[in-house]
């Protein structure tokens, strides 16, 4: 598990690592800083850990911001629709006491608490799974790759819309989220128009299921109505009827106009009877026809009547006057019979017209009896239709009733459900906007968030790498650290080489280039050690390190030189007897050298072993063949004599010596001579291990002479991590440094020459 830790905590670890009282540390050079005082971080030191990390900065940053730039260029616009919905509660109807004395018990009336629960409950709702799921089908969702292979569709259906209610409003903003803006708008729209059906529905007592209901049963009732209907009409259509009344109404009409007409012909009948008895009875008793009252009642009769009374009367008068032979009493006489000839067929033609009036009337009679015989059969037949016409028409009304009924239900629903009612609180105050441009992603924002979470979490890793680096970086820490000062710093060599152009090793930059930062480093160094405590008794020291490849044969050749190039007599023994490398450098033979001076009874001489270097006042002493106990060879007696014996030869004698921790061989030959120099380099050397290789040397009584920082980047130093120390080398080696000065002062050197002692 990674411990907790803070910026300052980890600059203020970095800069002055807890070492205790200050009273319990060993004494420390002049040349140290106070490290018993503990320094407050400084924002140079906070950048200090970015510049040190600025690869992994920008590498982290640049990272993010690509990343966003990916995901921005392939991810799929996506569309946001939005609704606003006023969700107003709906006037309470006081039909209960408590929605009088208590005031949060009606919702138009209640408080905030039950306010928010009712918009909570409206939000729940708009989302429903039953409303979701509709939506969803409808508009083939359920098709779609995106959600056919989803556990639970409509849960990730649902995670697409929003519902945002407005602060301290009934107003809530309903989004979707979809690739296709007019979908999205559809979809919505669609959505929004099932939930208001859902609450008409909820407010009209109805649901879905219900009004479905009743569209099933008007359609199970529309078949027999319509059989029922088909029934009536041909019932109607067999008897001849457009309905049962208006046939009722045409029998008894008809039976009345027969019955009033069989009335009128009895009388006409009985009167025509009577007329014809009369006529009879007096013939039966030999009256006159012309006396009788219905001949009488003719007009020609009576006029022949007359007639014939008046011609009598004038053959009376004239056979009395002229006598019954005159011819006008015989042409009276003959008008007189012709009058009574016409007066019988007159009075026989009347009796002959009563005759026939009766035969009429009772014909009349009775044609009129047998269509009341024949009305009445048909009153009877119907009567007898009219039980079946009234249980067809009853059965045909019912079901056209129960079906009106369904139907005006079904429609009051609809038209509710459609126009809403007076009791509706949800309104769409905003229809569906169709978005024109996508909310996702947003590629300015994006690339800004990441770049500005790039940042932040590059400097969190740059913080997090330092935290958990342990190897050493600054002189404070150094310091600190190994309770001893800082000789110096070397800066860091890129590509092998010191600086561009520069041909031989890197152990030789500062014969090479004596004007080039590096070699101005090795002359601090010199100064520096100088200056030390113990100056003036360090004229012979070893050079090692704690673990390898930190820079010990670096430093130990360039401090040779930096030393020799002061005036003093130099020599440099290669005293690695394990891996040595003076040789290689200096490009001369290994042998003979050390081990074979330590390893031979005076066989070969000391001046057989010192070789001379390309640079002036500097000599080599090459580490010679690798011998098996090298540790012991360097702890015998003959070591202590050798050290004697270069110490009065030359003035400054310097031992490149194996690592600290690998081998004991620098703790060895550091008891024999004035001191050890220790050689860390930045971001290389663990924390531990130079404090043990330190602990080492001072426990097998061993001075150290101080340390030198290897590996520095001496840009950095602008950020406050080295204090400054090489601020002004770049300037003073453009300033003096150019080709022709370091060509002379540097001279020329043959890698084939062979120096000689």
């Amino acid at each position: 598990m990674i411990p907790r830790f803070s910026l300052r905590s980890l600059i203020r670890r970095r800069v002055v690592p807890e070492q205790g009282p200050v009273e319990n540390r060993p004494s420390r050079s002049l040349g140290a800083n106070g490290g018993g005082r503990r320094k407050e971080p400084h924002l140079h030191d906070y950048l200090r850990v970015l510049y040190l990390r600025r690869w992994v900065f920008l590498v982290t940053a640049a990272a993010v911001v690509s990343g966003a730039l990916a995901l921005a260029l392939i991810q799929t616009p996506i569309y946001r629709s939005t609704c606003s919905l006023l969700l107003q509660p709906t006037r309470a109807r006081v039909t209960d006491i408590k929605e009088v004395y208590d005031p949060t018990f009606g919702a138009a009336n209640g408080g905030e608490i039950l306010h928010r629960e009712y918009l909570e409950t409206q939000y729940q709702l708009i989302l429903s799974r039953f409303i979701l799921e509709k939506t969803f089908r409808e508009f083939g969702y359920d098709k779609m790759p995106q959600f056919s292979k989803s556990k639970d569709p409509i849960g990730d259906f649902r995670k697409l819309f929003i519902v945002t209610g407005r602060r301290n409003t009934f107003v809530a903003d309903v989004s979707f989220d979809w690739k296709d803006p007019d979908l999205a708008t559809r979809t919505l729209a669609r959505h929004i128009e099932q939930y208001l059906l859902a609450c008409r529905e909820r407010g009209l007592g109805v649901t879905e299921s219900g009004l479905e209901a009743l569209r099933r049963k008007a359609g199970e009732l529309r078949p027999d109505l319509d059989q029922k209907s088909l029934d009536l009409q041909n019932f109607r259509a067999a008897h001849n009827m457009m309905s049962l009344e208006e046939s009722q109404d045409t029998v008894v009409e008809k039976n009345k106009e027969i019955s009033r007409n069989l009335t009128k012909a009895e009388l006409t009948r009985i009167e025509a009877e009577t007329r014809l008895n009369n006529i009879r009875a007096a013939l039966e008793q030999r009256k006159a026809p012309e006396d009788m009252p219905e001949v009488l009642g003719s007009e020609t009769v009576r006029d022949l009547k007359l007639e014939y009374i008046r011609t009598k009367l004038r053959c009376s008068d004239l056979s009395d006057s002229l006598g019954p032979n005159h011819p006008l009493v015989k042409a009276a006489t003959a008008t007189l019979g012709t009058v009574a000839e016409r007066l019988e067929v007159e009075v026989r033609n009347v009796l002959a017209s009563a005759e026939a009036d009766y035969q009429r009337a009772k014909h009349r009679e009775d044609e009129l009896a047998a269509a009341a015989e024949q009305q009445r059969k048909a009153v009877l037949e119907l009567n007898g239709l009219e039980r079946e016409y009234r249980t067809l028409k009853d059965a045909e009304t019912n079901l056209r009733r129960g079906y009106n009924a369904v139907t005006q239900r079904i429609q009051d629903i609809e038209i509710a459900l459609a126009a809403g009612t007076r009791d509706d609180g949800v309104f769409i105050d905003t229809p569906p906007i169709r978005p024109v441009e996508p909310i996702k992603p947003r590629k300015l924002r994006m690339l800004a968030l990441a770049a500005l979470f790039g940042v932040f979490l590059g400097a969190g890793l740059c913080f997090f790498i330092e935290y958990l680096d342990t190897t050493v970086k600054s002189k404070e820490e150094v310091e600190a650290l190994l309770n001893a000062s800082v000789l110096g710093f070397v800066p860091s060599m890129r590509n092998g080489h010191a600086e561009p152009g520069v041909a031989a090793p890197i152990e030789l930059t500062a014969f090479e280039k004596p004007r080039a930062p590096v070699a101005e480093a090795f002359r601090s160094i010199r100064t520096a050690l100088s200056f030390t405590r113990m100056g003036a008794q360090s004229h012979q020291f070893v050079v090692t390190s704690a673990l390898a490849s930190e820079g010990k044969t670096l430093v130990s050749v360039n401090l040779a030189l930096a030393l020799a190039q002061s005036g003093k007599k130099v020599l440099l023994v290669d005293a690695d007897l394990r891996r040595p490398r003076v040789h290689r450098i200096f490009r001369a033979a290994p042998s003979p050298g050390l081990s074979n001076l330590l390893a031979t009874q005076g066989e070969i001489a000391l001046d057989q072993a010192v070789r001379l270097s390309p640079a002036p006042n500097l000599s080599f002493m090459p580490s010679g063949p690798i011998p098996p106990n090298p540790a012991e060879l360097l702890e015998s007696s003959r070591m202590v004599e050798l050290v004697r014996a270069l110490s009065e030869r030359f003035d400054y004698v310097i031992y490149d010596t194996p690592p600290t921790i690998n081998v004991t061989d620098a703790v060895v030959l550091a008891r024999h001579v004035h001191g050890a120099l220790l050689v860390v380099r930045s971001f290389a050397t663990d924390r531990a291990a130079a404090s043990h290789a330190r602990e080492l040397l001072t426990e097998s009584g061993a001075r150290l002479l101080g340390v030198v920082i290897n590996g520095v980047d001496a840009p950095a130093v602008g950020c406050g991590h080295y204090g400054g120390y090489y601020a002004g080398y770049s300037s003073y080696a453009r300033y003096y440094g150019d080709a022709a000065t370091v060509e002379a002062a540097a001279g020329e050197f043959s890698p084939g020459d062979s120096p000689k002692a």
